[in-house]
């Protein structure tokens, strides 16, 4: 429903996470005041607290004409430290209950998984990396065994579930380019892409993507090291194989729920202009490596939903060898 995703204040979505981020407990348990507080928020999530409090007042009003605006105050939200009595706090957020609830989750590895993360944050942190995500599945079940939504202790970022939030996709598109690619026949594993500077014209303007090391090799290389090396000029031939626009349904099929219509992105798409969240892109990558039939990711236990997926066999078996292959990463 509308209010379980609507944005209530930066990252911060639908009123379960809001709930717990200003004020501790489950949405169902808020006060009459203190969701007017949340309803003020969602209309300019960044106003000055004062012009919300006008609004939350107003919509008291309507709501119960003998409302004392005056009662506000005392309910006013407040960011709050995320409650541990979860070791999976962002999947406990996710599932939506109230306390202690059956999952799939590895205790294990949730512990392992975060520990891992919050050492590599640390390491980074002068190079402006304050928070990180992780999600850990078993792709012949689609069971998630870790889910680590941040690591952030301090600040609201911690409230923000980064494995559910929307992110630029970078490079982690071109393994479905390609295989959409492969498995139209276009190309093969082994067919030769130029890396060499190239310029694509779109209604009067002119794209000109580079390489990540802004440098180009000026030969061919054949797909499997293009896509070992993540080279951009090799996927941005290839989507001009395939076409923008049937990439892009590509993907919707995928259930990646591109925000934008194909026109936005255009041939960038090949280098991961859309944002799409870290749990869509493993189910992705859980379809790439299971082929025609793959599992559903979930929390919950139980059998999951087993559906068709847009690969073949064949297709996701030879995906897998060239991702796997560490000779391919030769141009990196």
């Amino acid at each position: 429903t509308y209010l379980n995703l609507v944005t209530i204040r930066g990252e911060i979505k639908g009123f379960p996470a809001a709930a717990r981020a200003f004020y501790g407990k489950p949405h169902s348990e808020l006060f009459f005041a203190e969701r007017l507080w949340l309803y003020g928020l969602i209309p300019s999530p960044n106003a000055e607290w004062a012009t919300i409090e006008t609004r939350a007042c107003r919509y008291g009003k309507k709501l119960n004409p003998l409302f004392d605006c005056t009662d506000l105050a005392s309910f006013r939200p407040e960011l709050r430290p995320m409650e541990m009595k979860s070791l999976a706090p962002h999947a406990l957020a996710y599932l939506n209950v109230k306390g202690p609830s059956p999952s799939t989750i590895n205790l294990t590895l949730q512990k392992k998984v975060s520990e891992i993360l919050s050492r590599h944050v640390r390491a980074l942190h002068t190079k402006n990396v304050r928070d990180a995500a992780a999600l850990v599945v078993d792709r012949e079940t689609g069971d998630i065994l870790a889910y680590v939504g941040g690591v952030q202790v301090e600040g609201s970022s911690y409230h923000v579930d980064h494995v559910q939030a929307l992110r630029q996709t970078g490079s982690t598109l071109k393994p479905f380019l390609y295989a959409q690619a492969i498995q139209e026949r276009r190309l093969t594993m082994n067919s030769p892409l130029l890396d060499a500077p190239f310029a694509v014209a779109v209604e009067g303007l002119t794209y000109r993507p580079e390489n990540h090391n802004r440098r180009f090799l000026h030969r061919a290389v054949p797909l499997k090291e293009a896509l070992g090396s993540s080279l951009n000029i090799p996927a941005i031939r290839a989507i001009d194989l395939v076409t923008p626009a049937r990439f892009y349904k590509f993907l919707t099929d995928l259930g990646l729920g591109l925000p934008f219509p194909i026109e936005y992105y255009g041939h960038s798409l090949a280098l991961g202009a859309a944002d799409a969240s870290l749990y869509t892109l493993v189910q992705g990558y859980l379809e790439l490596a299971q082929g025609h039939k793959a599992p559903q990711l979930h929390l919950r236990p139980g059998a999951p939903n087993v559906f068709d997926t847009p690969f073949t066999a064949e297709v996701s078996s030879v995906m897998t060898h060239i991702l796997s292959e560490k000779s391919n990463r030769i141009h990196s």
